[in-house]
Order: C-alpha cells, then structure tokens, then sequence
C-alpha cells in the first residue's frame, strides 16, 4: 500500500516537472491532486505507526520502545496528525528530489539511491547486525530475506520515515534521524543543480530559481516544524529511542537477560536462531530447567506452536527421546506408506513372480496328491467288494 502510494506521488511530481520545463502554467486541480495523494500517503504511513505503536501484545513484550504515545486523547490526535504531516512532507520532497534528479540524468538518480543503499548496507555490515531477526534457520535464505527487507526499510524510510522503522532492528534511533536530515539535505542539492544545468543549457522553466529554492524551503521547515511537535507530543521516556545506536541482536539478547518473565523469554524462539547465537546455551539451560513446570501448569502463551519452535537439542531428554520416536514413526509409515504407491523395480517383479509360481505350484501338487489319494482309495474299496 505504502509502495503503490509512493509511486503514484513519483509520477504526479514527474509530470509537475515536465510541465516545469516546457514553462507551462500548472492547475490549481492538478497542484491539490499532488497535496491530497501525498496527505493519502502520510495518513496511511500514521496509521500503521500508530497501530503497531497501540497494540497491548508489543507493549508488553517492548515496553521501552512501543508505547510513544500519549493516552490523553488530545494528545494522541496531535501525534498522529504530526505523523501524518511528516509522511505526507518528507514524500513531496523526496519526490521532488527524485525528479530532479532524472529530469537532470538518470544517472544521478541512479547513483543516489544506490549510494544511499550501499551506506546503509555497509553501515549494518560493519557493525555485525545485518541479519534480520525473521526466524529462518538456513543461512542463505536467511541472508537473502534480510537484504530484501532492509532495502524495503530503507526506501520505505527515505520517502515516508514511519516512525516505527526507528527500531535497532531496522535502522536505529540516530541513523533513523540522520537519514531524514539527509533527504532534506539533498533536496537542496538537487534543486541546485538542476537549475545550474538548465541556465547552461539556456532554457527557461515555469519557476524561477528562487521561487522553487523558496518551495523546498518551505517545505522543509514545515517538515522540521512537525516533526518538532512530534517530539514534544511523546512521551518524554521515549525520546531517547530517537537517538539509539544499539543493534538488533544485542536488543533480542538483553531481552532474554533481563526480562523477568517466562512469556517475555520465551518471545526469543519468534527470532533468528543466528541473531541469539551467542547465549544459546543459556536458553538451552533455562528451556530444560523450566520444560516441566509449563507441562504442569500450561500458561496460554505454552502452545504446541511454540513448542515445535524450540529445537530438539535443547529439550529435556525425556522429550527430545519423545519426538526422535514419533518423527522415526511417522517416518516409517509414511515410507512403507510410499512403498505401496511406487511401482516395483523390475528384480522385484521377478522375485514375486518366482514365489507367486512357486506358490501356484505348490497349491497345484497339493491338489494333485489329493486326487490320487482319493482314487487309490476308490480302488481299494471296489476290490474289497469284488473279494465278498
């Protein structure tokens, strides 16, 4: 939904920007078409910050980071209005940029998306905490998902910065901000430059330089505005989450250390197994100590899908010995199971065709003696009669 509306945005301010160049006058109706798909977009990216942010299960299991905001519901309006205003904001000026960038050369789009791409990817490289916590046990569809997911992070966040994407899994509280400041940045740099290349180039524009530097002005401290009154609408203990620098695993790992409850814990058995390397044998150590306490008491969060999460090794030996006999069994019927629906080779055709004969054979000498015993004790009969 979010992509669908970002690119709609990309063509509306393509087809401003042509309209720009050829020094055609733009609509008041097509200028409000771009506004209200953009404020379509920002409300759309709110609601999905605002949701997440809401829900009691994520609450609880991340008190420090969800939870921003506030219960008055003055305050709650305020906030996701902001949200809203920033998505809607920072998707007109990133869409101007990208534009501009292309009206300019293609290529400079180009290499400032995979400029911007390449930083985050070595960014995450460098500090070891490029693997997503999506659970996946095999490491190159583990690698694969966890560049497809953070690319779309990252243009998710360069053209909409949902709120949400702040966390250490994804960006991270600084690099979240850092990364907002720059498509502001930019912004400024590509209007430059385009400018630049059309006074060399002796063509005229619908805007002046100095008006449009004057509409990306505007907008930018707009977007600085909102964003400010963001920032003092949230809850005050959340404002440092804004300004993290930690990593993914390290947050998934502390998690574990320092919840106090069993549900809390448990929560590590929905992440990567390679995220939580480090402390595996700690979790091992507190699964079998603690297996048959929840066998007795059953909490809700004890489900067989949690139970099929945790690994074989790390079960207590009563248990792991349970289901190496169970999968053995299944494995078994389901293999003669099989063994019935495949055809026969053609040495096992022969070697039931020679006891199928054998068998024929046997049932055919049987019947023969039969017969014979029977006649010879006719013939014994009628010459005893003869004898009388």
């Amino acid at each position: 939904m979010i992509h669908s509306l970002t690119r709609r945005r990309f063509v509306e301010m393509w087809a401003f920007v042509l309209l720009m160049e050829s020094g055609s006058s733009v609509t008041f109706a097509g200028g409000a078409s771009v506004v209200i798909s953009a404020l379509t977009a920002g409300f759309t990216v709110a609601t999905f910050s605002y949701d997440m942010d809401t829900d009691k299960i994520l609450r609880k299991m991340s008190p420090d980071f969800y939870g921003i905001i506030p219960n008055g519901s003055s305050r709650k309006t305020l906030v996701f209005a902001c949200m809203s205003l920033n998505g809607a904001l920072l998707l007109l000026i990133k869409s101007l940029t990208s534009v501009l960038l292309i009206a300019i050369d293609f290529r400079y789009f180009v290499g400032a998306l995979c400029g911007e791409i390449a930083l985050f990817m070595f960014y995450k490289s460098v500090r070891r905490d490029f693997t997503h916590p999506t659970p996946l046990n095999n490491r190159c569809t583990s690698a694969f998902v966890s560049f497809f997911v953070r690319l779309v992070v990252m243009v998710s966040t360069s053209f909409t910065a949902p709120v949400q994407f702040r966390h250490v899994d994804d960006f991270g509280g600084l690099y979240y901000c850092l990364a907002c400041a720059g498509s502001l940045v930019t912004t400024f740099a590509a209007t430059y430059v385009y400018f630049d290349r059309r006074a060399e180039e002796a063509r005229t524009t619908f805007l002046e330089e100095d008006e449009a530097n004057t509409l990306v002005s505007v907008l930018v401290a707009a977007w600085v505005s909102v964003f400010a009154v963001f920032l003092l609408s949230i809850k005050r203990s959340h404002l440092g989450t804004f300004l993290s620098v930690g990593r993914g695993c390290d947050f998934h790992m502390n998690t574990f250390l320092t919840s106090s409850t069993d549900e809390q814990k448990a929560s590590i058995f929905g992440d990567n197994p390679i995220v939580w390397r480090k402390i595996r044998p700690l979790v091992s150590e507190w699964v079998k100590k603690r297996w048959w306490t929840w066998e007795e008491e059953q909490p809700e969060w004890f489900t067989d899908a949690f139970k099929a999460s945790v690994p074989s090794d790390m079960l207590p030996e009563e248990e792991e010995e349970k289901r190496a006999s169970e999968s053995s069994g299944r494995g078994g019927r389901r293999r003669s199971s099989i063994a019935r629906l495949l055809p026969a080779s053609p040495g096992q055709q022969k070697m039931s065709a020679r006891v199928s004969l054998r068998s024929v054979s046997g049932r055919s000498r049987y019947e023969l003696t039969k017969k014979r015993a029977a006649r010879l004790r006719n013939g014994s009969a009628d010459g005893e009669e003869g004898n009388f």
